[in-house]
């Protein structure tokens, strides 16, 4: 039983080491490729802001931002990504002179957010990015944090829902809200979408040679659709 053990984990390991140098070579065809046709991903449109405002001339980009932009407002903050905020940050680091003094020619900045509504994962946003910002531009730009906590767009209905699902969530700082909107609303709750997969076979890997991710899934994903539409 141990050898078998051992030589299983040894398959892994070997597996694991063969797809990590073969995704090496993979990205760097890919970088040939782009520079070839002198083209580039969202990713990489991120990257070369962040390598142009903290390279060699970031000076000169930061003066000529400086010429343009008197306010920077970001809105939907809580989708901000990790490599989005280091651009941002690189930016306005550039007019802290220390602790409690920032440049007066720096611009007002705003950003507007609400965690609970962070629905990017998928593209790197993270909300806890928010409140990382927010303590940076209280400490930096000697910011103040303004806060809500009424709606007029939802029913008095769906915001005590709200109110009984994050009541409990203590990561967001939540306090309960209330709605100025007197349309009665409501929230349903669909009935679950059962799996058509044979369970037998649902712990099986998947051959990532040839089966997509989510194909298995994808039936379920439109009868979902279908009953939300």
């Amino acid at each position: 039983a141990e050898l078998i053990r051992f030589c299983d984990l040894t398959l892994v390991k070997t597996r694991d080491s063969a797809l990590l140098n073969l995704s090496v070579d993979f990205f760097k065809c890919v970088d040939i490729y782009i520079l070839d046709n002198l083209e580039t991903d969202f990713s990489g449109l991120e990257y070369l802001a962040w390598k142009n405002l903290s390279g060699r001339f970031g000076g000169y980009f930061q003066t000529r931002l400086d010429l343009q932009y008197k306010q920077i407002l970001v809105d939907e903050f809580q989708d901000t990504s990790a490599s989005q905020w280091r651009i941002l940050k690189c930016w306005l680091n550039s007019y802290v002179e220390d602790e409690s003094v920032v440049n007066s020619d720096s611009p007002r900045v705003f950003f507007v957010g609400d965690p609970k509504q962070s629905i990017y994962k998928f593209r790197g946003a993270d909300p806890e990015i928010f409140e990382i910002a927010k303590n940076w531009l209280k400490k930096n730009f000697l910011a103040h944090n303004l806060f809500t906590d009424t709606t007029r767009r939802c029913s008095k209905e769906i915001v005590d829902f709200m109110n009984l699902v994050f009541s409990s969530q203590s990561r967001f700082d939540f306090r309960n809200h209330s709605s100025t909107n007197m349309v009665s609303g409501e929230v349903i709750k669909l009935p679950p979408i059962l799996s058509t997969q044979n369970p037998e076979k649902k712990e099986v890997d998947r051959n990532w040679l040839v089966d997509p991710i989510g194909r298995a899934d994808s039936k379920e994903w439109k009868k979902e659709g279908y009953q939300i539409g």
